[in-house]
């Protein structure tokens, strides 16, 4: 059956590989001129205030992205997609109000502060968040309609546009923190344009006319579904943002630089591709369950999540290994030579990173069986723990202890979701989760 599955859709997993595979050299390419052109304390500064983007995307986008994604499918079996849309353009707009509201109270503080310099930086990376926040939730119903061919394509669009905008910025103007938000922003609100332009020509996800409103029900299923997202978002941007902020309270901004470029060549680009592979294998789980009431319909969807989750910890371990073996020449391909110490450690990074991807699959379970409950006290119990972790390992071990924490913590999230689904999953059926 696994087999049959993956056969029958090669074609979409095919463009998912090359538009993933594509996109991320593109990550790396822009982290390789970071690397090079800045110097460790405006890298490790520019680290820091990504914590902002994370904010912006762990309440407002992540969650409502989500919420869309789940009921847009149902939406169109009710034949109401249409209000369904609206009512999602018109939370997307009321999340921006809300966003330029507290940008304007952060610039005050900043102000009242003498934090003038960061002014800019917290502009920029608003900007940036925003645009790409919208860019995700159209990617997601783009995916959800499985227009995997299209989505693809803006990947590689936005790998081009990213390490063009980005080369231009940096070697042409300062080597700053500012420069390299300012030029990300701008690769962003370039990718939406052009995203908007072909939803307006080419889709009907835009096309609302004079009978589009906001349907009340729709609207408060959109954000019961994107409430727990949002509650938890809070401890896990927390939980995200604890090792960077550990370092500079325990270590310095050069350790901070240097557990930046640990983390987005180690952890990060395993972590995008298995939440690409999330967002394809998305539909086909959610279909499997159905509403998520019907026991069998259940059972089939938590049978292929597992499967899939087999697969992500696989592929983890092999790029591990690969890892292993190559980790100095990975080193010298991607980074430039001030970070060229921190290689040995990519391997560990990327192993973590797949455990925490591997989770994320996982957690699917728990979507596709309308399960959002149990799914939030386990995202805010697992982000406490990591936020301890944060604190013990990097204040008595340092930049060492950063690893040791991030590690520990992926590994506890996904022991703690596998066992509640196993545990669920033998309760209700009495059947092993691999089992046909």
């Amino acid at each position: 059956m696994f087999k049959y599955f993956f056969n029958k859709h090669l074609g979409e997993f095919l463009w998912v590989v090359i538009g993933n595979s594509i996109n991320i050299i593109g990550v790396l390419l822009v982290i390789k001129l970071f690397t090079k052109q800045l110097s460790q304390e405006e890298y490790g500064i520019y680290y820091l205030s990504l914590t902002v983007g994370i904010f912006i995307n762990q309440l407002f986008f992540g969650p409502l992205g989500n919420s869309v994604s789940r009921f847009y499918l149902i939406s169109l079996e009710k034949l109401q997609q249409k209000n369904f849309l609206y009512t999602s353009y018109d939370l997307v707009k009321k999340i921006v109000v809300i966003l330029t509201v507290l940008l304007i109270i952060s610039i005050f503080i900043l102000i009242k502060i003498d934090g003038y310099r960061y002014v800019g930086l917290i502009i920029f990376t608003y900007f940036f968040s925003v645009f790409s926040g919208i860019s995700s939730i159209i990617s997601s119903l783009q995916n959800i309609n499985r227009e995997r061919k299209i989505v693809a394509l803006f990947q590689i669009i936005d790998a081009i546009i990213k390490i063009c905008i980005t080369y231009f910025f940096i070697v042409f103007f300062n080597h700053s923190a500012n420069i390299v938000a300012l030029s990300l922003s701008i690769s962003a609100f370039v990718l939406l344009v052009m995203q908007i332009f072909y939803l307006k020509i080419h889709s009907n996800i835009l096309d609302f006319d004079g009978t589009s409103k906001v349907e009340n029900i729709w609207k408060r299923k959109l954000i019961t579904f994107s409430f727990p997202f949002s509650i938890w978002g809070i401890f896990t941007w927390a939980q995200i943002s604890s090792d960077r902020w550990f370092l500079q309270k325990f270590s310095d901004t050069n350790s901070i630089a240097k557990y930046a470029v640990l983390f987005q060549i180690g952890y990060y680009p395993l972590t995008i591709l298995m939440g690409y592979i999330v967002q394809t294998v998305t539909p086909y789980i959610f279909n499997r369950a159905g509403d998520g009431i019907d026991p069998k319909k259940n059972a089939a969807s938590t049978n292929l999540n597992f499967k899939v989750a087999f697969l992500s910890i696989a592929t983890s371990f092999f790029v591990f290994l690969f890892t292993f073996i190559f980790h100095d020449l990975i080193a010298i391909l991607l980074t430039s030579s001030k970070y060229y110490e921190i290689s040995m450690y990519f391997p560990f990074m990327i192993f973590s990173g797949g455990l925490f991807a591997t989770s994320q699959i996982l957690s699917l379970d728990f979507l596709s069986h309308l399960r959002i409950n149990e799914l939030m006290i386990i995202k805010i119990a697992t982000s406490i723990v990591g936020i301890f972790f944060s604190y013990f390992f990097i204040k008595y071990y340092g930049f060492i202890g950063a690893i040791y924490s991030n590690f520990s913590f992926s590994l506890i999230y996904l022991l703690t979701i596998f066992i509640v689904i196993t545990l669920r999953y033998k309760i209700n059926s009495g059947k092993n989760l691999l089992q046909k």
